[in-house]
């Protein structure tokens, strides 16, 4: 599994959303750190993706692009992850219910 580590994202950037800007690249989960007492994003999140994934062309391609209209800063994760719950696309893409929690990922 590799992950990819995105800042200067917006307060109301979810899960979804995070997950949705990187779908061009099938990540396997996206997480958004929040501020437990609002719900609010914390501006950082993580993108997961399959071990065979070409991480340095996802960082050229998404490093700076407008998410929520903030321009994002992508680079290889260096640390632990702090997370308990993350969000991954159901195998049926044409779903009307695209994402399902998952907890200890």
């Amino acid at each position: 599994m590799s992950t990819l580590y995105v800042s200067n994202l917006s307060w109301s950037t979810n899960d979804s959303s995070l997950y949705d800007a990187f779908s061009e690249f099938k990540p396997t989960s996206a997480t958004v750190s929040i501020y437990s007492d609002s719900g609010r994003s914390k501006g950082w999140g993580l993108v997961k993706f399959s071990s065979g994934s070409d991480l340095l062309n996802i960082i050229k391609k998404m490093n700076n692009a407008c998410v929520d209209q903030r321009n994002i800063l992508v680079r290889e994760d260096q640390g632990p992850q702090s997370f308990s719950r993350s969000y991954v696309q159901n195998g049926d893409n044409n779903s009307n219910t695209p994402y399902r929690q998952q907890s200890g990922v």
